[in-house]
Order: C-alpha cells, then sequence, then structure tokens
C-alpha cells in the first residue's frame, strides 16, 4: 500500500533543525528527502548535547531527530560543478526545502530564480528566523531568540522571577511544522492547478501561532497578559499545576459536577462539595473574574495530602476528570498511552544498538505513514543519486575530489 507522498521528491538544504525537522515529517509521509550536506557535512552530526557519553562514532541525537529517513549529497557548491550537479537534481524535484538565509542562498545557486529556471512546476519552500521582510529579514536566529522575540520566553516562570527558558527548542520545532503543513499546502495547489510557487513562512510566525489565543487576547482587550508560574496566564481558574506529597507535580483542569464531592473528599476538603462559589463548575473553572487565589490555596493543600501513585489511582477510575503527570522525558518514552499509538520506535545506531527514539506521529487509514529510522552518512548517497539524474562515474569522481579525504574514501566504497 503507498504511503501518503510516496513519489514525491524533496531536496533539502537545511542546517540544525527548522528546516530539517520539516524534512524528517516529509519522509515519514514517503517522500524521497535528499539532504544537501557541505564538505564539512550537517555539523549536528557532532553535536552532543548534555550528558551524551555515547561513542564518538554514534550520532548525535540532534542528528538523530532531524535527519532520519533521508538520504544524503555531500557536494561543494561554492564551485560550478557541485551548483551544476544539484541543478540536474532540482530539475526532478517536486519541492525544494531549505532554512539557509538569502545571501547563502545565492551564492551556492540556490535562490528561487535560478531554481525556478530549472523547474518551474517546483514547490520552493523557505522557512527563516524572521520573516521574508522587515529590518531582520538576514538576522541569525537561534531558537531562544525566536523564543524571545515572539514573547512565549516572557510568559514561562514565577511572576517574580526572570523568565526561564522553555526546556525543548519549540522555535525551531514549531517553524518546521508550520513549514511542512505549508509545503503540503503548496503540493495540494500544485495537484489542482499545475503551478509551482514559492512558500514562506518563519519561526517566528509559528511562535505566534502557537500563541494566537493569548496574543490575540491582548490585541482585542489592552490587557497584556503576564506570566503566572504554575497556573494559567489566562484562565482564573483552577486549571494549573500542584505538587503531591512525594514532590511530584500533577495538572488539574477541569473537575465537573458530578466528579466533584468524591475529588473533594479525597482532598481532605468535603466542605467545599457545596461551597457557595467553588460547587459551581463554571466559576471554579474560570469562566469569571472572582478571584480564584482562595480555591487554588486550599488545592495545593488538598493535593499534598497524597503520593503521585495514590492520586493516578483515583484519577485514573473518573476520566471526565481533566489531569495529567508532569512526566521526565524517561517517562514519556515509557508512557502506554504513547507507546500504544506507535509515537515511539526503535532504531540501530551505529555504535549503540537499539535505542527508542520519537518516530511518525500521524495515522492515515487507506495510505498509512511509517517512522523513517535510518541515518544517512554524509556523501552516502552520492553515487546512486548522481547516477539517477544521468551523471557519469567521471563526472561523479570529479565532484567527490573536490571533498575532503573521508568522504572521498565513503563514495569510493560506493563503485566510483
Amino acid at each position: 500500500m503507498p504511503e501518503p507522498l510516496e513519489g514525491i521528491r524533496v531536496v533539502e538544504a537545511g542546517i540544525a533543525v527548522v528546516g530539517p525537522i520539516a524534512g524528517v515529517f516529509l519522509a515519514d509521509m514517503g517522500a524521497e528527502v535528499i539532504k544537501i550536506e557541505t564538505p564539512l557535512g550537517d555539523a549536528t552530526r557532532s553535536f552532543r548535547g548534555i550528558g551524551n557519553q555515547n561513542p564518538p562514532e554514534a550520532p548525535g541525537p540532534w542528528m538523530v531527530a532531524a535527519n532520519r529517513g533521508k538520504k544524503s549529497l555531500q557536494l561543494d557548491l561554492a564551485t560550478p560543478e557541485g551548483q551544476a550537479a544539484v541543478h540536474r537534481l532540482i530539475a526532478t524535484a517536486d519541492v525544494f526545502l531549505t532554512n539557509f538565509r538569502q545571501d547563502g542562498l545565492v551564492h551556492m545557486g540556490l535562490d528561487e530564480p535560478t531554481l525556478r529556471s530549472v523547474n518551474r512546476r517546483l514547490v520552493y519552500a523557505l522557512c527563516s528566523g524572521f520573516g521574508p521582510r522587515g529590518p531582520d529579514a538576514a538576522a541569525a536566529m537561534l531558537d531562544v531568540a525566536v523564543q524571545a522575540r515572539g514573547g512565549l520566553l516572557n510568559m514561562i516562570g514565577p511572576p517574580d522571577e526572570a523568565p526561564y527558558v522553555v526546556g525543548s527548542v519549540i522555535g525551531d520545532t514549531a517553524g518546521g511544522m508550520l513549514l511542512a503543513l505549508s509545503v503540503m499546502t503548496a503540493l495540494v495547489v500544485r495537484e489542482r492547478t499545475g503551478v509551482g510557487q514559492r512558500v514562506d513562512t518563519s519561526a517566528l510566525g509559528a511562535q505566534l501561532f502557537l500563541q494566537a489565543m493569548e496574543i490575540d487576547h491582548t490585541g482585542l482587550t489592552g490587557h497584556c497578559l503576564s506570566r503566572q508560574g504554575r497556573f494559567s496566564s489566562n484562565i482564573n481558574g483552577m486549571y494549573g499545576a500542584y505538587a503531591t506529597v512525594d514532590d511530584r507535580l500533577i495538572v488539574l483542569g477541569m473537575v465537573r459536577a458530578k466528579d466533584w464531592p468524591d475529588f473533594c473528599a479525597f482532598c481532605g476538603l468535603a466542605d467545599l462539595a457545596d461551597h457557595p462559589v467553588w460547587s459551581n463548575v463554571l466559576l471554579r473553572s474560570g469562566f469569571s473574574n472572582v478571584d480564584i487565589g482562595e480555591l487554588r490555596d486550599l488545592l495545593a493543600q488538598g493535593v499534598r495530602s497524597h503520593t503521585l501513585q495514590e492520586w493516578v489511582a483515583f484519577l485514573h477510575d473518573r476520566p471526565n476528570i481533566v489531569y495529567g503527570v508532569v512526566q521526565t522525558y524517561d517517562e514519556v518514552l515509557a508512557d502506554p498511552q504513547v507507546l500504544a499509538n506507535d509515537y515511539v520506535t526503535e532504531i540501530d545506531v551505529s555504535g549503540l544498538g537499539r535505542r527508542r527514539i520519537i518516530g511518525n506521529l500521524v495515522g492515515f487509514s487507506a495510505t498509512p505513514a511509517s517512522a523513517k529510522t535510518s541515518i544517512p552518512g554524509p556523501g552516502e548517497h552520492n553515487v546512486e543519486l548522481l547516477r539517477s539524474v544521468g551523471m557519469s562515474d567521471g563526472e561523479i569522481a570529479a565532484l567527490s575530489a573536490q571533498l575532503p579525504t573521508g568522504a572521498q574514501r565513503m563514495i569510493a566504497k560506493q563503485g566510483v
């Protein structure tokens, strides 16, 4: 059975996360994604992160997360020969995907006018840091910078302290999600009209998309929301994180009317069951401007009367109570709900053996997708891909000679 994007060829020239993570999504959907690497290879191959004691031959976690399932073509795009080779590949492609800055794309012969002259039906998709126009259109971007500029950083942490950095590269990853969604939309348009087009999005735009509810609240009311620590910035209810007696955190959302008396009794707060204010589900859930501080303080005491395990046992039998345990990444990878939906997959990693990673997260009933697990070596697919566009072994060998010695050896093993 074909996968959703089977037969679609994507050429990706990206770095770090925001572009490459979009390529992973498209690969999981069945597209052939060709990663263009520089002579030195993608820097994320050697980025190890904190606490990484894996052997040197093991790929970096960022490399795995943002590049699994792709083919690697390693070329020197500073040379006319390297650019000509990529242009031959572009002529066969459906999508060009990138997060390089405009001046770099021009230097490498990967700007839109050049590629459009090679392939008029091409979807040319670019995710920049801060958008294609404006005074900072060409500014360099790292995830924490876009968290700050988009306002997210200001909303994380206690109200009386400096803001906290979000513990994931959410700016980059959200930008990649928006880029992948934009590519899919452009492919639908091309299917209907035959017209390829340029798609522009940005990590900054993705930050605004993630926070549209909160930012629109400020725009519509004139009230600028502020961070509230363990509680929501814009839900004036019990909604928030509470500590158990064993110092684990559990998030409580809505407790409906029929569960409220049992919930109060379990908290040791039986008097709240018929409290004149807090017995009203709308008032305790944030549908008013009533002062919620008293209820939050009482619930903090009540939640601390039990261990996390006791709370989970109680809540498990009451599926209409909205809650969530604040989990570590180890716990996420072992979560029965995560595993039941096949969100985690196992891959063979050089120097490590079998390891668990996040896989395909989307289900299709008629054209199922699958997590792609291979991690390409730099230039691993040079011979295959360049032969596929009609290049001779002599031409491929000449391109190989422009690369560092290690890359030359790898390409030589492929038969050139």
